[in-house]
This record gives C-alpha cells, structure tokens and sequence, in this order.
C-alpha cells in the first residue's frame, strides 16, 4: 500500500451549489493544509479526470462484499494517491 503523507480527516459529499466551496475555504482556514475540490480537477489537475473514472469503474466491478481483496487494495492505493496531501475533500 502507498504511504499517505495526510490522512484525510473530513468528506464531504455536497452536491455542486451547496456551498462546498466555502466549506473548502473554511477547511483549509481550520487544518491549514489543502482541501480536494472540483475546482482542483477543473483548474489544477485534469489529469485526475481519467484517474476518477478509472477509479470509479474499477470499483463498479467488485462483485463481493468489500473485504481485503487484491482488488479492493488497489482501489485503496488509488485513492489515497489521489488524494495525497490532501486534509478533506468536498464536491466530489
């Protein structure tokens, strides 16, 4: 497994609109280290667009309860490489 320099300690599931936004700026105020945001896709990283997707069928294809499975860490391994650095995500 890949070794995480931040945990992420806040997910927020807002949909666009509902003031994820804010919440990211507030976020960043209180733990004083970034927060993952659509904005960051958009505007810094849209290499991380392939990444989502890949992420998100790659997770579509488990067919069993979510244990441990080589699959599963893998799934795992990607998202905390997505999220390296990273203190709390929001619009995702």
């Amino acid at each position: 497994m890949i070794e995480s320099s931040t945990t992420i300690q806040v997910i927020s599931a807002g949909l666009p609109r509902t003031g994820t936004k804010s919440l990211k700026n507030a976020l960043e105020i209180i733990y004083h280290k970034p927060c993952y945001h659509m904005f960051e896709i958009i505007f810094n990283k849209q290499s991380d667009i392939i990444k989502w997707q890949n992420l998100i069928h790659d997770s579509h294809m488990i067919t069993t309860p979510p244990l441990l499975t080589t699959k599963t860490i893998a799934i795992y391994d990607k998202l905390k490489e997505l999220l390296d650095g990273y203190i709390a995500t929001t619009d995702l």
